[in-house]
C-alpha cells in the first residue's frame, strides 16, 4: 500500500522533473451519469458555469 509520504514524494519528483508551474492534478473520468455522487457539486447544475476539459 502506498503511504502519504511516496505520494507526497512521488509529486515533488514530477515537478522537479516537467518543471511544472502548478501542482498535479488527478482527474478520473466518468463513463456514465450513474457514477457520479448524488451530493457532488456539479458546475453547471448548482452555479451555471460550463468548464471545458
Amino acid at each position: 500500500m502506498t503511504t502519504k509520504k511516496e505520494f507526497n514524494e512521488y509529486g515533488e519528483l514530477l515537478e522537479k522533473t516537467l518543471r511544472m508551474h502548478t501542482s498535479p492534478l488527478a482527474v478520473k473520468m466518468l463513463e456514465s451519469e450513474s457514477d457520479i455522487p448524488k451530493r457532488a457539486y456539479r458546475p453547471k447544475r448548482d452555479d451555471g458555469i460550463h468548464y471545458s476539459q
